[in-house]
């Protein structure tokens, strides 16, 4: 379980129920699937369901009809389309995703594994010959970044169901006081797997265990394809999106236009590289990529964030999430 929550029941690590909505409420349990288990503010179980039953009975009294005044639902129309936020987390984490996906499509030609973006360029990644992967600059990585292993240990366990706190480290990213942007960024995750699970299907490259027996990977070896890196184009999706969204809540251009100095936001940027790439090569380090995933993953996961830092403003689902998530920073770093 990540700082963020409880990830719902759906399990493959991209497709994470409510993600980014906290997924538990503060202290009052777990909810593992989501909010229908919980009525009126409170967990949902047959002593509720009596207790209410019981309630309700001495209330209304015992004829409801004869009760004066009788109650008028008030004029409260809903305005079509903008209304994402009357559901719960879960329903609108699926609005979320099916809207980033739209659009997207995926064909393969020989080799090549296509990823058609309307209104994008298209994506094309080549699988990588095996003889190749057997190279000192593939293979020949791998086993030497074994010695990695005990000094980044941690980080790849925890790297390997999440990546999005350490992103969130730099700027504090609190559930708490920045749960749409959260959201927002959890289906942009969401989004991504999808992609790149379609790509590692149509390529279908062999993981490094599986072409030399010395590099006994120190993690559980993911069961499909090892190209594109998933980790390399998740980071870097979320990274380019995150610090796009940030550039966008605290009006960067316009500093850097008036001649004010950014340099705050300078270092987070840099510090969200330099965080990508070392969460990239830990799953080299960890023994189940090869260097060339890690290139394919990247590229992959630039250009679906373009792609989807469009979307994100410009379909009116996921605009309104973006306006909340602006919200959420309203209180900008100091710039000197």
């Amino acid at each position: 379980m990540s700082i963020y929550g409880v990830r719902g029941v759906r399990g493959v690590r991209g497709v994470r129920g409510v993600r980014g909505v906290r997924g538990v409420r503060g202290v009052r349990g777990v909810r593992s699937e989501g909010t229908d288990d919980f009525y009126a503010d409170a967990y949902h179980s047959p002593y509720l369901g009596d207790a209410i039953n019981s309630a309700r009975s001495g209330v209304i009294g015992a004829d409801p009809w004869a009760a004066q005044p009788r109650p008028e639902p008030p004029d409260s129309p809903v305005s079509l389309g903008n209304n994402i936020f009357r559901w719960a987390p879960e329903y609108r984490y699926d609005l979320m995703l099916r809207s980033l996906m739209n659009g997207i499509s995926f064909d393969a030609s020989g080799n090549v594994a296509r990823v058609d973006l309307v209104g994008g360029s298209d994506i094309r990644i080549t699988q990588p010959a095996v003889r190749d992967l057997q190279k000192p600059d593939q293979i020949g990585v791998v086993l030497n970044a074994a010695r990695l292993r005990a000094e980044r240990e941690a980080e790849i366990n925890v790297q390997t169901d999440d990546i999005l706190p350490f992103l969130g480290a730099v700027v504090n990213l609190n559930p708490d006081r920045h749960e749409h942007t959260i959201q927002m960024l959890e289906a942009v995750h969401s989004a991504v797997v999808l992609c790149h699970q379609r790509v590692k299907h149509i390529l279908s490259v062999p993981r490094p265990s599986e072409l030399d027996p010395r590099v006994q990977p120190m993690i559980p070896v993911p069961g499909h394809g090892s190209c594109p890196s998933g980790h390399a184009a998740e980071i870097e999706a979320l990274r380019v999106v995150f610090l796009n969204f940030l550039a966008a809540a605290w009006d960067i251009e316009t500093k850097q236009k008036d001649g004010v100095n950014v340099s705050y936001f300078t270092v987070i940027a840099q510090q969200f590289e330099r965080h990508a790439e070392r969460i990239a090569f830990n799953r080299i380090v960890a023994g189940v990529h090869y260097p060339v995933d890690n290139e394919a993953g990247g590229e992959l996961g630039m250009k679906l964030a373009v792609y989807f830092n469009y979307w994100l403003t410009a379909d009116p689902i996921l605009k309104q999430i973006w306006i909340a998530a602006l919200g959420e920073w309203n209180d900008p770093p100091r710039f000197p």
